[in-house]
């Protein structure tokens, strides 16, 4: 990547926009996956009706001695020092109007109401109609019936909603091919950032979805939490949509993580449970979701919602 010029630099930061931006982005970075900051930080943002990064950092100025918490966040803000391959890839990022933060217009509203919900978002593409957003998830290594299932979904919603994945292997991928199919609205969520499409493999997939849709990731540079990362980002998925469609599952790993964290959203939660599946039928029981097992069925069910 090309370095950039110290005039470059000065002209963003003359822009007030861009360099509260930048702020907001130094915070996120720095505050990472770390789920327990996030939801003090967003009770301080709601509770004190903050609209600017300068009316958080004046808050934190004045409490700064009242919570541990007040104190490291204005530090945090303050804290211009980074490494100079982050600041670059941040004021990059800004450059290219990607960085979406969360009193921008544009923060998916949905989003907004999780209790720990990012502070800065990065997209690539341009976000499509979020009102009426369906997440289908489900695990990797999934059956071949599996595979046809989640793509027929992506069919029939591509049609009249978006669909939301996280671009993994299997169902997520197979739902996001058969919206595409249907020349489709489609968001991914990555666990890396937004520069580092994870797998590989689906990297045409990737650009055919931010084509006519989005991908999106709270991350800048790939860190040593990247597990972590990826389960934090379930709760995005499952944050900007209105529903969640599981098709399978294991009984432990990602999707019975996504699973949890759609239930502690409150989000409705559908799932494909085909006959006498018992383990199906007993995740489905211990989450509270709306069982189906085959598409008319799940055209019912989604119509209370979409």
């Amino acid at each position: 990547m090309k370095k950039k010029t110290l005039t470059s630099i000065q002209s963003l930061l003359s822009n007030s926009q861009d360099y509260e931006k930048y702020k907001w982005a130094i915070l996120q970075h720095h505050l990472g996956v770390s789920s327990h900051k996030l939801k003090i930080l967003k009770s301080i943002l709601v509770k004190e009706d903050l609209q600017s990064i300068d009316d958080l950092e004046e808050f934190l100025d004045r409490k700064k001695n009242e919570s541990k918490y007040y104190k490291e966040f204005l530090d945090l803000i303050e804290k211009h020092t980074l490494d100079s391959k982050v600041e670059q890839k941040i004021w990059k990022l800004i450059e290219k109007k990607q960085i979406i933060t969360i009193i921008d217009s544009q923060y998916p509203p949905l989003l907004w109401e999780i209790d720990d919900p990012p502070v800065v978002i990065v997209k690539e593409g341009d976000m499509p109609d979020m009102k009426e957003s369906v997440a289908i998830v489900g695990r990797r290594n999934a059956s071949a019936n599996g595979y046809k299932i989640a793509y027929e979904i992506g069919q029939r919603l591509g049609q009249k909603a978006t669909v939301v994945s996280g671009l993994a292997y299997g169902i997520d991928v197979m739902a996001h091919v058969g919206c595409l199919s249907k020349n489709g609205r489609a968001v991914a969520v990555l666990g890396t950032p937004i520069d580092e499409i994870y797998p590989k493999h689906h990297e045409t997939i990737f650009y055919e979805i931010v084509n006519t849709g989005a991908a999106l990731s709270d991350i800048f540079v790939r860190n040593t939490l990247l597990r972590r990362s990826f389960s934090m980002r379930n709760r995005i998925i499952s944050g900007i949509s209105r529903v969640v469609i599981v098709v399978e599952t294991n009984e432990k790993g990602g999707t019975i993580k996504q699973m949890e964290y759609a239930k502690h959203q409150n989000k409705p939660i559908l799932m494909y449970v085909p006959t006498e599946n018992k383990l199906a039928e007993k995740i489905a029981d211990i989450y509270g979701a709306k069982k189906f097992s085959c598409i008319s069925e799940l055209d019912e069910l989604l119509s209370e919602y979409i």
